[in-house]
């Protein structure tokens, strides 16, 4: 904005997408066995699930890796999923609802989100505030969290092997999180967005 439109530093203020912090704390987890790697989203190729996929070969056969979302790259993961045997430990979920997605969340012992492309990375906030582990892309707007907060591990996906992805996996799943996304929470962001319209248009 400041570059493109020559707009001051000083008239712009940046508010973030918001999440419901404290729907996602009072959640319930499901009852589950073993270790979950949990993703949410589109399945594209950009998203590089197929990266964790190829690294569960690597993984204990406690982990399991559950995907929720639809998209164009699905029947690809699910070929590759039968390509390596994986069809025990590898599921997919399907659209799932907010309640449920808050559920999952709360049951996985850790967040994955290796997307080259991302502007902002929501799921991983939410994933946050459900208090588990993230690791993402060293891209973008999921570095720039990964930056802010502990609890996010950023890695060079492309750059490398399934092997060395499990290894990081295995060290950092169910890592206890405490990170503090309330400036995230929907009601914060409908306080400062209120905050800047009084500020630009004053009450008479």
């Amino acid at each position: 904005m400041r570059r493109d439109f020559g707009i001051s530093e000083e008239d712009i203020v940046v508010i973030p997408n918001g999440i419901n912090v404290q729907e996602i704390k009072k959640a319930k987890p499901f009852e589950f066995d073993g270790a979950l790697i949990l993703y949410i989203g589109r399945l594209e190729k950009y998203k590089n699930i197929h990266f964790v996929i190829e690294a569960m070969k690597y993984l204990p056969e406690d982990f399991y890796f559950y995907i929720g979302g639809k998209g164009g790259y699905e029947r690809n993961l699910k070929n590759l999923i039968c390509k390596l045997g994986l069809e025990r430990r590898v599921k997919f979920l399907g659209y799932i609802s907010d309640e449920e997605k808050y559920r999952w969340m709360k049951t996985c012992s850790l967040f994955v989100n290796l997307s080259s492309v991302e502007a902002f990375g929501m799921t991983v906030l939410e994933a946050l505030a459900a208090g588990k582990p993230v690791i993402v892309n060293d891209k973008g707007g999921l570095r720039e969290i990964a930056e802010k907060f502990d609890g996010v591990l950023p890695v060079c996906v492309e750059r490398l092997s399934a092997g060395q992805l499990a290894s990081i996996i295995k060290g950092v799943t169910g890592r206890s999180v405490s990170a503090d996304v309330g400036e995230y929470d929907w009601g914060r962001v409908v306080d400062r967005i209120e905050e800047v319209y009084e500020t630009l248009h004053p009450s008479e």
